[in-house]
């Protein structure tokens, strides 16, 4: 009896420690499973869905175009239809230029804006006015004695077709032509003449 009851014990011992072991053997499996399951939580946290990236982009873009349009300075005073009329000064930097007195739109001088002062020019946001910054001078022989122009002297040459040269300005009184209006130019009158190179005379074969 003694010995039946040893050799039970010792059955019972051998098939504890069995179970033991695979319960054991079970747990890692159950842990690389949990982990496993964790990443894929940190993967769809962390990531976002395409469409998401591309409006963000877009509106980073959107963003920063509307940073680059910089409003004039200059204030809107009056508009009869034809033209607007603006009060303030901008100082500008860009080109001056001139064509042949006898060509379309000839012995006028005039200022083409550059990119970096261009924004200062008044343009209609709300139509889709595509002009260039540009303007001409009031005052067309006084201001062509502060640049040191003398039609009769350049286009003597008659290969001479215009002239072009560097300059910084400050003007005022600017006015804008109405956009459907052809054939006219902005106006504006000088204040200052802060910089200016000496023109170069471009040349047209004849």
């Amino acid at each position: 009896m003694k010995k039946s009851i040893f050799f039970f014990l010792i059955l019972t011992f051998v098939l504890s420690g069995c179970s033991l072991n695979q319960v054991k053997n079970d747990l890692p499996s159950q842990r690389d499973n949990v982990n496993k399951n964790e990443q894929k939580e940190s993967v769809n946290i962390n990531s976002q869905p395409q469409n998401i990236q591309n409006n963000n982009s877009e509106q980073q873009n959107n963003n920063t175009n509307q940073e680059s349009k910089k409003p004039t300075t200059l204030i809107k005073i009056k508009d009869d239809g034809k033209l607007i009329y603006y009060e303030g000064k901008i100082t500008l930097s860009g080109e001056y230029f001139e064509y042949r007195p006898e060509t379309l739109a000839g012995g006028i001088l005039c200022f083409n804006a550059d990119e970096e002062t261009g924004y200062l020019i008044p343009r209609d946001p709300n139509i889709y006015d595509r002009r260039k910054p540009w303007f001409c001078f009031n005052n067309q022989d006084e201001i062509k004695k502060i640049f040191g122009i003398n039609d009769t002297e350049i286009f003597s040459n008659p290969t001479a077709s215009e002239i072009r040269g560097k300059a910084t300005v400050v003007v005022s009184e600017y006015v804008v032509i109405n956009w459907g209006v052809s054939g006219v130019y902005d106006t504006a009158t000088l204040v200052q003449l802060i910089l200016k190179e000496k023109y170069t005379i471009k040349s047209t074969p004849k």
